[in-house]
């Protein structure tokens, strides 16, 4: 606006110089100088208008953007919780799988522990059977030299029973275990 006004100054000076009479002149510039503020007053009018037209225009949008970033900003709250919500969902499969590969890894060493210990057991029981067949064979060579030996008095003296005396303490030992 103040280039304007000055190039309007300007050329009211301009048309004045050129005017050869002093109440001409005076006319002149004081019709331009109406003719500057009618221009002024129009100008200031239409620019209130698109003042008034562009404030209008600004509170719609406002009011626009405000409902929108409303909407968004409960969309955004909604993402957040659902984030928090699988953090904490993933944090607690973590601790679950941890947990679960320390359960089997437990169980794996238990297992074989176990294993261990029913090779022994198997071993120990296989030992043990091993020598009950011993002892059942001893017990039979044994039935059998006992046998014998009773039978010697059997034929000498018929069918009695030896003297309890001449038949040794051990002898009388396996003699009840093969009874019982």
């Amino acid at each position: 606006m103040n280039k304007f006004t000055i190039f309007f100054i300007s050329l009211l000076l301009c048309s004045a110089a050129s005017c050869t009479s002093v109440s001409g002149a005076f006319e002149t510039v004081s019709n331009a100088i109406s003719a500057f503020r009618d221009s002024i007053k129009t100008e200031k009018d239409n620019e209130q208008a698109r003042y008034l037209t562009e404030k209008k225009w600004c509170e719609t949008n406002i009011a626009k953007a405000k409902l929108t970033l409303a909407a968004r900003q409960h969309d955004v709250d909604e993402v957040k919780s659902h984030i928090k919500y699988l953090d904490n969902e993933r944090t607690e499969s973590i601790k679950d799988m941890k947990t679960r590969q320390e359960r089997i890894a437990t169980n794996l060493a238990n297992l074989k522990k176990f294993k261990k210990q029913r090779c022994d057991n198997n071993l120990l029981f296989v030992k043990a059977l091993r020598e009950h067949m011993e002892g059942i064979k001893v017990l039979q060579l044994l039935k059998g030299d006992i046998t014998q030996y009773f039978a010697k008095f059997n034929k000498k003296n018929g069918p009695k029973v030896a003297n309890a005396s001449l038949i040794p303490k051990s002898a009388i030992f396996y003699i009840v275990i093969l009874v019982v």
